[in-house]
């Protein structure tokens, strides 16, 4: 498919990567939309509709050309912008639901379901050590580590018989974080017996949700990027997924994007503080013989609740273990409590603003959101694809906003 800005192809490769045949002209006309969404640390999906019409002959052509689709069939996605021909938003799909129906009119359709290179992350459960080390190793670890040795010992080079396949853990980045001891004690590892990419997930976001908002950290961020069709490499991120292009402080090209440039378009801003909570009550409840015990503790976010006489908001936390105090402190980071800044915004691609060669996915960017001068980074994506269209919309992470 070819439109002004951007050339699509599309591979359908068998589960080891190999490529079977391409999607060709034929394959196109029955082509109805690819629908793309990806968004950093998290399990990005693709959907692609086909149709023959009320004439099935031509969808059964295409079956036959690919076989019928099997489990982690993989599809490879490339989008050429001038001479640079890239893979999709540095990912693979692996298919895992085929759907194929006749709609209503008599139209025979294939829907096919893939998910990026992520979903590999989410197949295992940390185990209770990282290697042989013993428990003490770690204390004062910091996000970043635990990160890489997670993958490592759970999916990587050293997971024994658990190792995946052409997936590596690259390079390791360093003492990124915070020193995490308090989850580190003599009854086992921290993020034992979790799902990885959870793990993962909840790392990565306390980086980005800081414990002590003095202390200025650079956010830790991470992707599973398909160096080919069947290479898959662990990669940590500080600052932005993508690149650092914000008008002023940026280390490339500066971008400085509006809705008044025609840049912008559709662009929300949210500020939303309905669900902010800034004090944890933790309580616990067990039996001690046949008296009830009841254990509590209060956390509070001294910074948020300084920033008006009405920020004082509590909640109450089921405490899972004795440790009620140190329960109450990690609940109290948890995004689910900390005010929505969020900017969402179809981006205009055009000649001399090309999405691959001017922006990407993860950039750290500045745009003007009705007057206000604001950072933010592409952190989520959206792209669909009909043979008459290209849209790309995007949700951005507002900048430093836990503190207001």
């Amino acid at each position: 498919m070819i439109f002004p800005n951007a050339k699509y192809e599309i591979f359908v490769c068998d589960n080891l990567g190999n490529i079977i045949a391409p999607f060709n002209v034929v394959d196109f006309n029955l082509f109805i939309e690819l629908s793309i969404t990806r968004a950093v640390g998290e399990i990005g999906a693709c959907y692609i509709r086909l149709s023959g019409g009320s004439n099935s002959a031509a969808v059964l052509t295409f079956m036959s050309r690919f076989g019928m689709l099997k489990k982690d069939t993989i599809l490879v996605i490339y989008r050429t912008v001038g001479n640079q021909r890239m893979l999709l938003l540095d990912t693979v799909w692996f298919v895992r639901s085929i759907e194929q129906f006749r709609e209503a009119t008599g139209s025979f359709v294939i829907k096919m379901t893939a998910y990026d290179t992520n979903y590999l992350l989410a197949s295992r459960i940390t185990s209770a050590q990282f290697g042989n080390k013993p428990e003490t190793a770690y204390k004062d670890i910091t996000n970043s580590n635990i990160m890489f040795d997670l993958v490592r010992n759970n999916i990587g080079s050293n997971a024994g018989i658990r190792r995946l396949a052409n997936f590596s853990e690259g390079r390791e980045l360093s003492n990124y974080g915070y020193k995490i001891n308090h989850y580190t004690d003599n009854k086992g590892m921290p993020f034992a017996y979790a799902n990885l990419l959870t793990a993962l997930q909840e790392l990565s976001q306390m980086t980005q949700v800081p414990v002590d908002v003095n202390e200025t950290l650079a956010p830790v961020y991470f992707d599973t990027i398909a160096t080919s069709s069947n290479q898959y490499v662990f990669t940590q991120f500080p600052n932005q997924r993508g690149v650092d292009r914000r008008f002023i402080d940026g280390s490339n090209k500066a971008v400085l994007l509006s809705d008044t440039s025609s840049q912008l378009q559709d662009i929300r801003l949210i500020v939303d503080w309905q669900e902010e909570k800034t004090a944890v009550i933790s309580v616990y409840q067990a039996l001690s013989g046949n008296v009830q015990v009841i254990s509590s503790a209060t956390f509070i976010d001294k910074t948020r609740i300084a920033n008006s006489p009405f920020s004082y908001r509590e909640v109450l936390l089921q405490a899972k273990t004795s440790s009620v105090a140190g329960e109450a402190e990690k609940f109290i980071k948890e995004p689910i409590n900390y005010p929505m800044y969020a900017v969402y915004a179809t981006i205009q691609d055009s000649p001399g603003f090309l999405f691959g060669i001017d922006w990407g996915y993860g950039d750290f960017v500045t745009i003007n959101a009705f007057g206000s001068i604001v950072d933010v980074r592409i952190n989520a994506i959206s792209i669909t694809v009909t043979n008459k269209s290209e849209q790309i919309a995007t949700q951005m992470q507002v900048s430093e906003a836990y503190t207001q």
